[in-house]
């Protein structure tokens, strides 16, 4: 397979944010020097100004730089199904997934590439992310959101209780499930989450690089980092504890006991949470470790956001999808 050249696209979704995504595209534009090596932006319905600023750049003007856009804003799931579905037609072997809010090294595509060649039957790499920002909240938003990624130690298989995050993660197209919806856009945070779980279950191996190692962007407020870990923390409820959307994530009695027994458990969780967390951190950033009471307090959070889930688990899933989740769960009302 070394020799081989595989076609890779690197997909990005963006919605608005014009100084982000041009700060992302001058880092990957001098990348894009073969016809072999594609960039998609999916963009998610921003608005016509963003659009023709983005489409001004000398690199659209590529036959290997492509943009495609929803008519309305759908979400990050559906932009990256959308990726998914145009990789399929124009028959892309290695995908690539970045977010907007990150800066790539000069090397990231070919590290991507050399990873899936080195590694032929690996289904999902995911790599390392820097987190960039100052302040207290900065790191502890860092902490939360970046310990399955942590830039450091050998190319391995990663540990099933971590799955990476999409900010920096490529896959072989052809390991993916063979469906029109890849992420489940029932989901309004954990798409990513999910996905892994299912290929683990299929048998696949996810691994873990250092690098590429990317730059992102973090929080740096406390009201920004506390809405981010409830938010997060919802999925929680529907995916490692019901079952990927399971019947029993809407049966009332299951509901009621759940609640109970987590609703008492919460501390524990606080704490096992919170372990999980800090333990990659501790090689490369040992002082990491006085951060533990407010990582303790951030998965209180997302615990809460669990409790809420289990209160009403329809308030969760997007207006448009409510109807088919249900079905899919199992019920056969429709959900207004």
């Amino acid at each position: 397979m070394a020799n081989i050249q595989l076609t890779t696209c690197i997909a990005i979704p963006v919605y608005n944010r014009l100084d982000l995504i041009n700060r992302c595209l001058d880092r990957l534009e001098k990348q894009l020097d073969q016809d072999n090596i594609l960039l998609l932006l999916v963009d998610d319905g921003s608005s016509q100004e963003f659009q023709a600023s983005v489409l001004k750049r000398q690199l659209f003007q590529r036959n290997n730089a492509f943009y495609v856009k929803h008519e309305k804003n759908m979400g990050v799931t559906a932009a990256r199904n959308t990726s998914i579905s145009w990789c399929r037609t124009n028959n892309v072997d290695i995908l690539i997934m970045l977010d907007s809010d990150c800066e790539v090294a000069e090397d990231f595509i070919r590290k991507h590439i050399e990873l899936h060649k080195a590694f032929p039957d690996i289904a999902c790499f995911g790599a390392g992310i820097n987190g960039v920002g100052k302040g207290f909240w900065a790191v502890a938003d860092r902490i939360m959101s970046w310990a399955p990624s942590v830039p450091a130690g050998a190319v391995r298989e990663l540990n099933r209780s971590y799955s990476p995050p999409s900010a920096n993660i490529s896959f072989k197209m052809s390991k993916l499930p063979l469906r029109d919806k890849v992420f489940n856009e029932c989901l309004e945070t954990g798409e990513d989450v999910a996905l892994i779980s299912e290929l683990r279950r299929a048998g696949e191996k996810i691994y873990f690089s250092p690098q590429p190692a990317v730059r992102h962007y973090d929080r740096d407020s406390a009201k920004g980092v506390f809405k981010h870990a409830y938010s997060w923390g919802k999925h929680i409820y529907f995916l490692q504890m019901g079952g990927n959307i399971s019947a029993r994530c809407f049966n009332i009695w299951y509901r009621i006991l759940f609640f109970l027994s987590f609703f008492i458990a919460l501390p524990a969780f606080g704490c096992l949470g919170m372990i999980f967390t800090i333990k990659p951190w501790l090689r490369t950033k040992p002082l990491y470790v006085f951060y533990s009471p407010v990582i303790f307090l951030l998965w209180v959070i997302k615990g809460i956001a669990v409790l809420q889930m289990a209160l009403n688990p329809f308030s969760y899933i997007p207006a448009g999808h409510k109807s088919v989740c249900c079905e899919a769960a199992g019920r056969q009302e429709k959900i207004n």
